[in-house]
């Protein structure tokens, strides 16, 4: 069977590997189920196993049909699942055409016999179930599944009209709470679905050193170790950086007389408050020991609770932040990064004529994406607290989850300098990678 011998010249893989590339042969004992679900650490080989087993699958079974790989955008697909999936396909004699353009994104595969199509989806938001709309589908592989919206799952799987049809599912776990688990993967039938749990020790290709290196990025005990790392749907209460200790010393506070004297760059990040708090927070880049990491120095905080309910108006605001942007006595021009919803008063403070706040822009607020990147950077010893900043202090170690929420988020009391660094350290990871 040229399936067979497709799986014969494949990279060597794990055990569950090879029980992802044979599960749908007619042989194995799970190959009656239409879905198959791999869930589990990051860098275990979920995608690229289960991209190039789909793939086979697909052009051992049908020919010219239709067929979707869906990731949260169709950037990210094309990175993460048709970048890598190409490589292998030809490297095997595949005949792989690649179409995109603004309106179409799709492959033409000609392989073991057979020709299909593969179109390529994008499920970031409720509005992405329109593009998969109208499709006629024989299979469907949904990569990081639990990213994309209930509605876009359930387009694409009301798509599935041929006879025969398969659907591919990976993900990285999330809390045991969440609405695609409740309300969309744990409601399909247990007899239908071939789970695997995966952990970096499923990908073979993994050295032993990046193994440990993808390991010290996830602080050992917390939320994002048992996920990522360990795989496991894990509950996140309490304390959001349950491991940062606020005392000089620590690890994660340096005393200010200690911090770096000279900086290579700057970035200040804001989360804008009127009747609420403004915070905002001012990072420098330096090199210590060799090493580049970023140094939170100066903070500015001002609560109109505190004040008799004193509001500031935007332009004394600006006036803080411009002071705020001082390092020996000296301006400084950094890179800005403020709360998207404070559009106006970023205008403000581009139109304000003052240089230390013009360039400011609208911050990504991605808000479990932010918590992680504090996480990984303070894991890293990528960033560091000058104990001159005890609001700032205060607030990363009283940071918590909302336990009365069904969705997975802060507390919004005392949230402000959290998400102010958050701000920052979605741009910071991003510099330091």
């Amino acid at each position: 069977m040229e399936a067979k011998a497709a799986f014969q010249w494949s990279p060597t893989f794990s055990e569950k590997g090879y029980k992802v590339m044979s599960w749908w042969l007619p042989e194995s004992p799970v190959s009656h189920k239409p879905i198959i679900c791999m869930e589990g650490a990051v860098r275990s080989g979920k995608t690229l196993t289960g991209s190039f087993s789909f793939t086979c699958w697909a052009q051992s079974e049908f020919d010219d049909y239709e067929f979707a790989f869906c990731g949260k955008t169709i950037g990210s697909a094309r990175r993460n699942i048709i970048r890598p999936l190409k490589r292998m396909l030809l490297a095997r004699g595949a005949i792989v055409n690649d179409h995109r353009s603004s309106n179409e994104n799709f492959l033409e595969i000609e392989w073991l016999g057979h020709k299909n199509v593969f179109w390529i989806f994008g499920g970031k938001d409720e509005r992405s179930q329109d593009l998969i709309q109208g499709a006629t589908l024989a299979g469907i592989f949904f990569d990081e599944a639990i990213l994309m919206p209930i509605s876009f799952l359930q387009q694409g799987i009301a798509r599935l009209s041929i006879d025969g049809a398969k659907i591919w599912i990976s993900l990285n776990p999330e809390g045991p709470d969440e609405p695609f688990y409740v309300d969309w993967l744990d409601k399909f039938d247990p007899k239908d679905v071939f789970y695997l749990h995966f952990t970096m020790d499923d990908n073979p290709s993994l050295s032993e050193e990046t193994r440990e290196r993808y390991k010290r990025m996830y602080p050992e005990g917390s939320v994002w170790y048992d996920r990522y790392i360990l795989g496991q749907r894990t509950v996140a209460e309490g304390r959001i950086w349950d491991f940062f200790r606020p005392e000089v010393g620590a690890g994660y506070v340096v005393d200010a007389r200690d911090c770096p004297r000279e900086y290579i760059d700057w970035v200040f990040s804001v989360d804008y408050g009127t009747s609420d708090a403004f915070a905002a927070g001012l990072c420098g880049l330096a090199r210590r020991n060799g090493r580049l990491g970023w140094w939170l120095v100066r903070e500015f905080y001002y609560d109109p609770k505190e004040h008799r309910g004193r509001q500031k108006a935007p332009t004394e605001y600006i006036e803080d932040l411009v002071q705020l942007c001082r390092w020996n006595d000296r301006p400084i021009y950094p890179m800005g990064l403020c709360d998207p919803s404070a559009a106006a008063f970023i205008t403000e403070c581009r139109r304000s004529g003052r240089g230390e706040v013009e360039n400011i822009r609208g911050a990504d607020n991605n808000v479990k994406s932010g918590i992680l990147d504090v996480a990984t950077m303070f894991s890293q010893g990528w960033l560091k607290v000058s104990s001159d900043c005890p609001n700032a202090i205060k607030y990363i170690n009283n940071y918590r989850w909302d336990e009365n929420s069904k969705e997975e988020k802060p507390l919004h009391d005392g949230s402000h300098f959290p998400d102010s660094l958050r701000y920052g350290c979605r741009y910071m990871i991003r510099e330091m990678r």
